[in-house]
């Protein structure tokens, strides 16, 4: 076997060990209900008040296996404690052999060792040489192992995701690893989440450019207000077809002053586009605008 196919092996053993001990686990804490056993909180956490062995004695009572004359002993409590005690039995036996098997396959490893990479499943984690071994790492940190790596060269897996795991060494694990080989993972991101933001800005400043007009396009309408967008200068040329025989009732009598906007508009709007394509209107774009709006003003009764 490689060292790959070995470690995915022994991690399959592990985590079929694992998911034994949950069910031991399950199986503790019914035992503690069933010996009428209460939880205390101690802040966040609880844990049970009587100890594993005093809960494990008193299920067995029940179960009849050290009966005591002075408990009286109830058919329904007597088989849920036997099922208990007996599914605990053979769990614990499942355990024994799965550790025995690793135990095993660790005996093996520890005779020609080769490299093993334990990435730390926190945010901000490092990549260990070994489960548990190293001085950084509680016994309660959420762990992973990369068996699909293990015997490669430190080298190898130091490359930027995806090809490897990335720069982030512990230090402790790997004392002759390059300090550039031992960085964080926020560290390792941050130029990719300021390459990010930059493109981003610049993706508003874009849109910014398309949507805004220059200060030299900028001017009043008729109302005196400043014409600052590409899109009130659409609405400016839009105005003037309504205001041609507004709600059907004859010219606007701003008309002339809504035919002088529409020319200025429509004059940045063509410069716009032929200086830099998509941020302003063709001269054929325009007049198909201007037909549509015709078309509209005419369905609400306009005689244009």
């Amino acid at each position: 076997m490689t060292p790959a196919e070995f470690d995915a092996a022994e991690y399959a053993l592990m985590e079929q060990a694992g998911k034994i001990q949950s069910r031991m686990d399950a199986r503790w804490n019914e035992i503690h209900r069933a010996a009428g056993d209460k939880k205390r909180y101690y802040g966040r956490r609880s844990r049970w008040q009587m100890r594993d062995g005093e809960a494990l004695s008193i299920v067995k009572r029940l179960a009849g296996i050290q009966r005591l004359e002075s408990l009286p002993l109830q058919d329904r409590a007597a088989r849920q404690a036997r099922d208990l005690v007996a599914d605990l039995d053979v769990l614990h036996d499942q355990l024994t052999s799965f550790q025995e098997q690793i135990a095993g396959m660790e005996d093996a490893y520890r005779q020609a060792p080769w490299t093993r990479y334990f990435p730390c499943l926190n945010a901000d984690g490092h990549i260990h040489s070994s489960l548990r071994g190293c001085a950084t790492v509680r016994n309660d940190t959420a762990m992973g192992w990369e068996t699909a790596l293990s015997g490669q060269e430190v080298d190898v897996i130091v490359q930027m995701p995806p090809a490897g795991l990335g720069p982030r060494l512990c230090s402790v694990c790997f004392p002759d690893a390059p300090v550039e080989h031992c960085r964080s993972l926020s560290d390792i991101t941050r130029a990719e989440r300021e390459a990010a933001a930059a493109a981003k800005k610049a993706e508003r400043e874009a849109k910014r450019l398309i949507k805004e007009l220059s200060d030299d396009d900028i001017f009043r309408d008729r109302d005196g207000h400043r014409v600052t967008t590409v899109n009130r200068c659409k609405e400016l040329i839009r105005e003037e077809v309504e205001g041609r025989d507004r709600w059907g009732q004859g010219p606007s009598r701003f008309h002339d002053q809504m035919v002088a906007d529409r020319r200025k508009a429509a004059n940045i709007l063509i410069a716009r586009e032929a200086a830099a394509p998509g941020t302003g209107m063709t001269q054929e774009a325009i007049v198909k605008m201007i037909e549509n709006a015709v078309i509209r003003n005419r369905k609400a009764g306009a005689r244009i």
